[in-house]
């Protein structure tokens, strides 16, 4: 054993030893007190979270919204032939417009002659 120890000095210093982590532990405790939820608090928390939780496993993935985009692509490409379509049948159904107008002013004509002669 250590010379100049006795059990009585062990014995004292452990007694100190506790007593200063026993006032230790008191002031720690006290003082984190404020930076602790209590149980129901943390509950409401663990139900939030996992409702959070619940709802982003239901959100789309970064694969899916790349999947749309290329879809939405395809369609702006579709819709756009179709304008492009429609613009250059304009042109005709304006030459269609516009012999049937003839017609009507024929067919309206000739017969306003008719009924005059009559």
């Amino acid at each position: 054993m250590i010379e100049g120890l006795t059990w009585q000095s062990v014995a004292a210093f452990v007694t100190v030893l506790g007593f200063l982590s026993a006032i230790l532990w008191v002031v720690i405790r006290f003082s984190l007190r404020g930076s602790f939820v209590d149980n129901g608090t943390h509950e409401q928390l663990v139900g939030r979270v996992a409702h959070i939780e619940g709802r982003l496993d239901r959100m789309p993935t970064h694969q899916d919204m790349t999947k749309l985009g290329d879809r939405l692509g395809f369609v702006e490409v579709g819709v756009a032939g179709a304008a492009a379509t429609l613009k250059s049948m304009e042109s005709i159904l304006n030459k269609i417009d516009h012999r049937v107008d003839m017609l009507y002013q024929n067919e309206l004509g000739g017969l306003a002659e008719a009924r005059a002669k009559l």
